[in-house]
């Protein structure tokens, strides 16, 4: 009720005298135009209400649904551009007042679908760059108590905490380099040798 008097004529008198709060006031999550409809239907003077019952309540869905709309469309961009600038808990918060929306109007689940893919991927890359920090800790402990400990696969030179030492490439490789090390080198040196005669000898 818009008014409550401490009796049924301090509340008639309420009704006369004085304007209906705000719907907003009594209910936050209404949109602007919704309350504004609900204060036509109050309006004191009935040359500034609906037509009629019918008339105020198509006005009040048709309103509701372009408010949700809006809504929605802003929520979506906020969690878009929140995302881009990787607050993903913000972005998520706003992916899911979205998602609330979406169980009155199924019919906006496409729009939605690729803001929770990159809000899920992103939250994979939030968790895989704990992870490697983690790692990169416990690595550092191990190396704290076995500085020389044994590293064939590279990890703590792959993580930057140890410098990669030099050691010579396998057999097959050697050949190759040498191949090719062959192959390019000749040609140029036989140009050189003929390129020296020919100075010499002019």
């Amino acid at each position: 009720l818009p008014f409550k008097g401490d009796s049924s004529t301090a509340t008639a008198l309420l009704h006369v005298t004085r304007q209906p709060p705000n719907p907003r006031s009594i209910n936050p999550q209404l949109a602007d135009e919704v309350s504004e409809v609900l204060l036509k239907g109050l309006a004191k003077d009935p040359a500034n209400r609906n037509i009629s019952c019918s008339d105020f309540t198509q006005t009040l869905v048709r309103t509701m649904e372009e408010g949700q709309h809006r809504q929605y469309r802003e929520l979506i961009a906020e969690s878009r551009s929140l995302l881009e600038n990787g607050l993903i808990s913000e972005a998520r918060a706003r992916l899911d007042m979205a998602r609330k929306l979406l169980l009155e109007r199924p019919e906006l689940q496409d729009s939605i679908s690729e803001l929770e893919a990159a809000s899920e991927t992103a939250e994979n890359y939030e968790q895989m760059l704990v992870d490697w920090q983690t790692a990169q800790q416990e690595a550092r402990n191990v190396l704290e108590v076995f500085p020389d400990y044994p590293d064939s696969e590279g990890i703590f030179v792959f993580m930057g905490l140890r410098k990669a030492g030099w050691s010579l490439p396998a057999p097959s490789e050697m050949i190759l380099q040498t191949g090719l090390g062959l192959l390019l080198g000749l040609p140029l040196l036989g140009l050189i040798i003929t390129l020296t005669f020919r100075w010499i000898t002019r």
